[in-house]
Formats: structure tokens, sequence, C-alpha cells
């Protein structure tokens, strides 16, 4: 295509200068006869017109014949220049492109898996040690209790006085259970620190009293309550409780997704493993409260609200810091140790 440019260049150059030649030519339009000259004055006249017209008329037929054969050779080449246009197009490219880039993801997420199932390796190893370990402390924790009914029997057998002593020691009346957990509640000092804290809590329980009733099917309210009631061991158990929680809100309206959250919350903080006093459960609760906190952020308020309904503990956990979040529920405060964070936790829950 290069040299028929070329050549179609040159032609075209030859061609315009033909015109500007033919141009500068002079002839009369119409060739008038002079009878007032003598015969062979006018034959010599009328010859020259002719030949002067017959010049003119071999200029224009090659002009012609050269802009004839241009335009053909444009077509030719407008032709050609289109099939270049479509055989250099990037359509195909572009799906190449996203084909091999969706080859080079899926090769990534394989390296992944192979690269990081060394680690999940790892860490099924320790959580199958951590249950064993568990396991042994429940079978000692059966050994040493079956040994003290053992020895509570035989003592009750000996000395029976000295067995209804030992009884209501370890099992007090009514009277002396409301006397103590009066006395835990009102030793504000000691469990929270701020007597205001109880003003909050008593605001938001006339709150909690205010919300509207739940109105969900029997059926969504069961699933809701098996996941509020749900016992997680690390953090990957807790993500998936939260994020079920969510899917469950997802394409509701406002009044829906409040009434899913309250019930959830309702049901986590009334569970019986919390009510069990277990403080490393309590921390895994306490933490997923604070992530559905922070995913389901425009109720965050409700959930605040149901968490310090329950104690007044819980009125000064969830406090903006400088970066616009929230505290996580249970974490460590700065100045305590593992054995005070244990009874901290327990205090809490045992006030619920």
């Amino acid at each position: 295509m290069e040299n028929q440019l070329k050549d179609l260049s040159t032609l075209y150059t030859n061609t315009e200068k033909a015109i500007s030649d033919l141009q500068a030519l002079k002839i009369e339009n119409n060739y008038v006869d002079n009878e007032s000259l003598d015969i062979a004055q006018r034959i010599e006249n009328a010859e020259g017109y002719f030949d002067r017209l017959d010049e003119i008329i071999k200029r224009k037929i090659n002009i012609t014949t050269s802009l004839n054969t241009i335009v053909i050779d444009l077509d030719n080449i407008s032709d050609k220049i289109k099939k270049y246009l479509a055989l250099y197009s990037i359509e195909n490219d572009i799906k190449k492109l996203d084909k091999i880039c969706d080859i080079r993801i899926v090769l990534l997420d394989e390296k992944c898996k192979i690269d990081t199932k060394p680690y999940q390796d790892k860490i099924d190893t320790i959580v199958q040690e951590k249950n064993v370990k568990i396991d042994q402390i429940k079978n000692s924790k059966k050994l040493i209790t079956s040994k003290y009914q053992h020895d509570e029997k035989f003592e009750k057998e000996n000395n029976k006085i000295s067995q209804e002593k030992t009884y209501k020691k370890i099992q007090p009346h009514e009277k002396e259970r409301n006397d103590r957990f009066v006395k835990l509640v009102m030793d504000t000092y000691m469990y929270y620190g701020d007597p205001e804290k109880i003003n909050n809590y008593q605001e938001c329980v006339k709150a909690i009293n205010k919300l509207p009733e739940i109105k969900l099917s029997q059926s969504e309210l069961d699933e809701i309550a098996v996941l509020g009631n749900s016992v997680v061991q690390n953090f990957g158990e807790l993500e998936g409780v939260v994020q079920k929680v969510v899917d469950k809100c997802a394409d509701r309206d406002s009044n829906e997704t409040l009434e899913i959250l309250t019930y959830f919350l309702r049901c986590l903080i009334s569970s019986s493993h919390l009510l069990k006093m277990d403080p490393k459960t309590a921390f895994y609760s306490g933490f997923m409260l604070s992530e559905l906190s922070y995913k389901c952020k425009a109720f965050r308020d409700i959930v605040q609200l149901i968490l310090r309904s329950v104690s007044p503990c819980l009125n000064s956990v969830y406090v903006k810091n400088e970066g616009n979040d929230y505290k996580i529920l249970m974490g460590y405060l700065s100045d305590e140790n593992g054995l005070q964070y244990i009874e901290r936790i327990e205090k809490i829950f045992r006030i619920y």
C-alpha cells in the first residue's frame, strides 16, 4: 500500500501541474472569421485556432483520465484502509486481556492457598492441642467434683449437724443471696467507679422498655436466637456469627433491621453461657458486640442502648475516641493484669 500511495501522490502532483498549465493557455471562447482580411490570412487564422483548441482538448482528456485514475485508486486504497482498520481493531485483544487477567487472579488465589496451608495446618494443630487441654481440665474438674461429693456424703453420714452448717455455707438461702446482690450493686466505688453510671443504666432500661414490639416471624426469631446463643471460641467463629446477622439484615427496611439487631442482642446478653460467668466466652461475646456495632453503623446507637441496659458497668465502654471509632467492649484496661481482667468480667456478668 505504501507504493500505491507514492504513485498516487506523484499522479496527483502531475495532474495538478497539468491543470495549472491548461489554465495558463489563452484561447478565444468562440472563433470569429474576419472577412475583411484576404482569404489566405483568414485560412491561417482558422488553422491556428484549430491547433490551439486541439491542444486544449488533448490536455483536458489527459487531465480527466488522470483524475479518474486518482478516484479509482482512492477507492481501492480506501477499501484496503477499511480492511486494515478491521484487522487491527483492539476489541478482540481487550477480550483476551480480560481473560488473562482472570487467569492471573485464579493463579494468585491458588498460590495463596498453597502458601497459607502450612499456617492453617499449624492453626489446626494449636486448636486441637487447646481442645485436648480443655478436655483434661474438664476431666480434672469432674474428678475433683466427684471427690468433693464423696467427701461431703461421708461427712454427712458421720456428722449431720456439721453437714447442715456446711450446706448453709455452700447454698445460702434466698434472703442472703438477695442481700449479697444488693451489696454488689450498691458498691459503686469498687465495681462501677462513678455513681453516674447507675443513672445512665436506669435511663437506658427505661428507653429499652419503650422499644417497639418485635414483629418478626417465629421461624426468623428461632434462627436469630440460635445465633444469639452461639458460643464462640475464636475470632473466626466470631466473625462468622456477626456476618450471618449482617446478612439477615441485608435488603431489609430500617424497622426490620432494628428488630433483628434488637432481638439478637437481647438473646446474646441473656444467653446461658454469659450467665455462667465464663470470662473467655464473655470476652468473645463482647468483641462480637463491638464488631456488630462497627458493621451496622446506622444502628450503633440502639446497640449501645441495649448494652448499657444490661448493667451499670457497661455504661462506660462505648466512648468515642479521636478516630471516631468505639473501644472494644470487653478489651483489657491498660492498668490491669490477666487476673484482674477475669475478675472484672466475672463481676460484670454476675450482676446481670
